[in-house]
């Protein structure tokens, strides 16, 4: 009779904690919901629902894991830091995700993994990410009127150093190329 009473309260308990996991599931579902808003990411990629919903799940299966170590990256992280990092992702983090998944041609052999690390490193990241993206672009559009310009550049010296200045009208600054060099190298 002992047996059976343990036996019976291990049951009693295991069904609580199941309706824990299950009411903690739904808690994490509708923060991650509101954070993330699927809906506007489904609007605004269509076609790519399935794998929104997919990343969305892998945020929540995460944040609701007990195990108190959670491989990311490689390496094993305390669950309560990953949570926390998990926490801080929204519809921008997720368009993150999705767009740089979307760029990648490398063979993912474990795509939860990747996902995973994805994920984690994006609140650190997504910032430098569009700054870099940004730089990149307004780079580009400088040497694309440039060139597109015709126009020939003045050559002008200064202490030693030979460069071409390109004046742009649309521009309030003065284009200056990155060819400088030396005009006697060598001599010094």
């Amino acid at each position: 009779i002992k047996g059976e009473k343990s036996a019976f309260r291990k049951r009693e308990n295991d069904r609580w904690d199941g309706q824990d996991r299950i009411s903690e599931y739904l808690d994490f579902r509708a923060y991650f919901e509101d954070r993330c808003l699927p809906d506007y990411l489904h609007r605004e990629n269509p076609g790519d629902e399935e794998i929104i919903d997919e990343i969305i799940g892998i945020v929540i299966e995460t944040c609701c894991s007990r195990k108190p170590i959670i491989r990311v990256g490689g390496e094993d992280k305390p669950a309560e830091i990953v949570r926390s990092r998990l926490m801080k992702i929204d519809s921008s983090h997720i368009q993150y995700v999705l767009d740089r998944l979307k760029a990648t041609t490398t063979n993912i052999r474990n795509i939860r993994q990747y996902l995973l690390t994805m994920l984690y490193n994006a609140p650190g990241t997504i910032g430098s990410y569009y700054a870099a993206m940004a730089n990149h672009d307004m780079h580009a559009e400088a040497v694309g009127k440039e060139s597109m310009s015709g126009q020939r550049g003045n050559t002008v010296e200064d202490g030693g150093s030979r460069g071409t200045v390109y004046e742009d009208e649309d521009f309030d600054e003065d284009i200056y190329s990155y060819d400088l060099y030396e005009e006697n190298p060598g001599a010094g």
